[in-house]
This record gives C-alpha cells, structure tokens and sequence, in this order.
C-alpha cells in the first residue's frame, strides 16, 4: 500500500431510491497526525423504475420473504456496475475496500432490529473487493438507534469551517449534525424529508419527485393538516432518534387527511395545498431539530436530494433568519465544503469502511445513544491475495 494514503469505495442509494450514487475516497496522512479527505472519483445512475416499485413493495407489512431476496439479489446486481467503474478508477496500491449500506426496509430501533437488502458476498465475488455492510446493527447491538450514522463523517467533513455548524441530509427522511467548538457530535433525524412529498406527487400526478418543489410552491399550507402531523410521536422527542419508512408512510398521510375531514377525489388546489403542507412540515421538523443546538449555528450546511429542492432550500433560508436574535444562520450547499449534495452520504459510507478496515470506532454514542463508540459493520472478504 501506498504510504499515507488510503482508497474506499462507498455506495448508497437512499429512502428516497432515486438513484445509486458512488464515490472512490481517499484519505492522506498530512503533517502532525492530520488527515485529508478527497474525492477522488463519483458515478451515478439512476434506479430502474420496475426495480424501485420492487424495492417498494417490500416496504410493506405484508411483504413476502422469498420476494424481499428475489429483490435484495436484483439490488444488489444493480450496484455491480457503479462499484467495478469506481474500482476501476482506484489506485489499486492503496484501494482497502467498499462501504455499501443497502436498501433500508426495516427499521424498529425500539426492538433492536434493523434490515437491509444486499448480498455482499455477490459483490465481494464479482469485483473481488473487501466488502463492510450491515452497518446499523451493532449499534443497535450496543443500545444504540442503529441510525443516523452519518454525523461523524459530516463532522470531518466541515474541516476548518467556522463552528458551531450544522450540516443537513434531506434524502427521504431529514437527518442532522450538530458540530460545536469543542463538544462531541450530535445528530439524530428529524422526520421526513422528501419520502411523502414524493410519494404524493406519484399518487396525484405520476411524477417521481416534485422537480424544484414548483408544485409545493403552487399552494398553500394548510394549518389544520399540518398541526395534524405534528401531533405524530416520532416528531415530539429530542435526542438521540431515529425513523423510516415503517413509521412516516403514504397511507399515514391519508389517515391525517381523513382526520381533518378530507377525503379523496381533491381538487388540483387542495392537492398542491398537501404538497406545500408537506414542505412545510419537513422544514418545520428540521427547524425544531435546529433549536436542540447549545449554541446558534453560524452556518448550515445541506447535502442529499433536497438540496436541489429551490422551494425547500428558500422555505429553510426563510425560517432560519428569525431562528435566533444575533447574527443570522447562513445557509449553504455542501458545495460550500468543496463537496457535491449529491455525493456526501456516499463518500459517508466509504469514510465508515475505512474506519472498519483500519480498526477504528465508526459509531457516535453521542447521535445514537449507544453505550460507546463501536467498530461498525460486518466485512465479506474479496478474492484471496496471490501468492
């Protein structure tokens, strides 16, 4: 291996399962002990429509196991491509592995369970690597949420920005790290971030996802609905926290739509009217979130598929600016860190397999509230070295 550096490969797909995105990171040893993180390459493709519906239907309660592993095989082949063109792409010299999370489809951390879709030992035997996955569970091993497992990497990834700070993951649910001067990390979800947005505007439109938030930004929020979600458990808490798509679905939404007295056939008003009240309760949520900081954020920081959101990110800009008296909480892209939204929870992954690989802790007792910083993730060996 190189000396003083070192390559993983990381993939993610995310609750929003929009696409698999990859990025090769490298980590170079600087001067007195410091560390350096680059982004050495990235790809992307979108998820196949027939292999989300898939991914989906395994979402429900009802979800038949022979179809949960016809579908965990089909996952994990679509993620070959992404992972060989990224390997491809490594310095073979100082290449450790690959950090590949899988497709979340239950989430339980009040029972200790957690599962994703992925077989490793597909991907360790096709391109030969060291694959580390099944990262969450021993967290949840450990007391832990199992989840958000993000806030160390974001921590690292601020660098010499000023703090305290935040970043911000808007995937399909919220997640957020909180950075201080001095104190350790803390992070925790907030709610949903596009998973209902993007399930409603399927239902009523067809359309995947709300292209810049211009359909939320066609209505108008409802007050009624919006204290109806509220009320959800899940949004009450503070501290350590985590949720999924178990919890904050598209039928939850329609039993609060029920609740307010609204029942489907909507007028085109009343059904931009749910999209902005969604918005607003993802912005709602994270703004509460915020407010669990010990001291103003000078900055926020906000990556994953919300950060292309225009509606959200003026939504967020909008609100931030009456967060707290003083000095205003600037809100930025992590392209203000020198790194694509887009890429951040990839890179996240690779950055918790390098951690696994050199013998590190992973995990943050802090964000998950587990009984201390634990080695995350299982490794399936690649192919044997030749001799």
């Amino acid at each position: 291996m190189s000396t003083g550096r070192r390559q993983a490969i990381g993939l993610m797909t995310g609750t929003s399962m929009d696409g698999i995105d990859g990025v090769l990171l490298e980590e170079r040893c600087e001067g007195q002990g410091g560390i350096a993180m680059h982004r050495v390459a990235a790809h992307h493709v979108p998820m196949p429509a027939e292999l989300r519906a898939e991914l989906l239907a395994c979402q429900s309660p009802d979800a038949r196991i022979d179809d949960m592993l016809r579908a965990q095989k089909s996952f994990t082949e679509s993620l070959l491509p992404t992972l060989i063109a990224l390997r491809d792409q490594a310095d073979p010299t100082c290449l450790l592995g690959a950090g590949v999370h899988g497709q979340t489809v239950r989430h339980w951390p009040q029972e200790g369970i957690s599962l994703q879709l992925l077989d490793p030992h597909l991907l360790a035997e096709v391109t030969g690597l060291d694959i580390v996955s099944d990262f969450r569970r021993r967290d949840l091993a450990a007391g832990g949420q199992g989840a958000p497992l993000v806030p160390p990497f974001h921590a690292a990834l601020l660098g010499n920005a000023p703090r305290p700070a935040a970043v911000l993951n808007i995937g399909g649910f919220a997640n957020l790290s909180l950075v201080g001067s001095a104190a350790p990390v803390r992070g925790f979800d907030t709610g949903p971030g596009n998973v209902l947005m993007d399930a409603w505007i399927e239902r009523c439109r067809g359309e995947a996802f709300d292209r810049d938030g211009a359909w939320a930004a066609q209505g108008e929020v409802h007050m009624p609905l919006l204290e109806q979600l509220l009320e959800h458990p899940d949004l009450q808490g503070t501290g350590p926290r985590s949720t999924g798509r178990d919890v904050f679905h598209l039928n939850w939404l329609l039993e609060g739509l029920q609740a307010i007295g609204w029942s489907e056939p909507l007028s085109p008003a009343q059904e931009a009217s749910v999209q902005a009240t969604l918005l607003e309760l993802t912005c709602t949520t994270i703004l509460r979130g915020l407010a669990e900081s010990p001291q103003p954020c000078a900055a926020v920081y906000v990556c994953g598929g919300g950060a292309r959101n225009l509606a959200m990110m003026a939504r967020l800009r909008e609100t931030l600016a009456g967060l707290h008296t003083g000095d205003p909480t600037e809100l930025h892209t992590t392209e203000a860190l020198g790194w694509d939204p887009q890429e951040v929870e990839a890179a996240a992954f690779a950055w918790l397999a390098l951690r696994h690989l050199v013998g590190e802790a992973g995990s943050a007792p802090t964000v998950t509230g587990a009984r201390g910083p634990r080695r995350l993730g299982s490794l399936t060996p690649g192919r044997l070295p030749q001799r």
